[in-house]
C-alpha cells in the first residue's frame, strides 16, 4: 500500500497542476488521510453521505 502520511501542501499543488493540465480543467484534491471507516469506503464507494438527489442535481 502508498504512504500513510498527510500530503504536502507543496505536493498538493503540484498534483492539482499536473490533473489539471492532463484534464484541461480546474481540479481540486482532498487528501483523505485523516478520513476513518466507515467514511473512507463510502467515499470511495461513490456513496453520496449527505443531501438529496435534488441538492445533488442542483450541483
Amino acid at each position: 500500500m502508498g504512504v500513510q502520511a498527510p500530503l504536502t501542501t507543496d505536493f498538493k499543488l503540484q498534483l492539482i497542476q499536473a490533473i489539471g493540465a492532463e484534464l484541461g480543467c480546474p481540479v481540486d484534491i482532498v487528501d483523505l488521510y485523516p478520513v476513518p471507516e466507515p467514511i473512507a469506503g463510502q467515499v470511495f464507494k461513490g456513496i453520496r453521505l449527505i443531501g438529496s438527489d435534488t441538492a445533488h442535481a442542483a450541483l
